[in-house]
């Protein structure tokens, strides 16, 4: 039933209408280009410490934790900062992390959203003059 379905929030399309920490979507980007390439699998392990040095910077998971050994999986499950700086570094660097950021669609358009906008502007305009509407019914 619709109603029980719009009480559980089940009816919004999370994918499209949430907002998601660049963080958290690029640790996706980065352990999906290193599994493309066959570097790592979900079962690969790393010896992630509490901390890493990182150019000028000391970058620190969310949770605090000793050095501890984690699976590419768990990397991703924890979406473990250092585990995937770890990741980026030993298997990407630089223009291999460019190279997965494009064909992830990275700074390119999306016809799909572009076409989205336009019909969303469309049906506002049509609001504003005072005109029926299918979006917002």
């Amino acid at each position: 039933e619709y109603p029980a379905a719009t009480a559980h929030d089940l009816t919004v399309d999370h994918a499209v209408t949430d907002v998601f920490e660049p963080g958290s979507v690029f640790k996706v980007v980065t352990i999906g280009g290193a599994l493309s390439q066959h570097d790592i699998t979900p079962n690969t392990e790393f010896r992630v410490p509490g901390s890493l040095q990182v150019a000028d910077r000391v970058i620190h998971d969310a949770e605090p934790h000793g050095l501890e050994t984690l699976k590419v999986k768990q990397i991703l499950q924890r979406s473990s900062n250092i585990g995937t700086d770890m990741i980026a570094e030993r298997y990407l660097g630089e223009s291999g992390l460019q190279k997965w950021m494009h064909r992830f669609g990275f700074g390119r358009r999306n016809p799909f959203f572009v076409k989205c906008l336009e019909r969303y502007e469309f049906e506002k305009n049509a609001i504003k003059r005072g005109e029926s509407h299918e979006l917002f019914t």
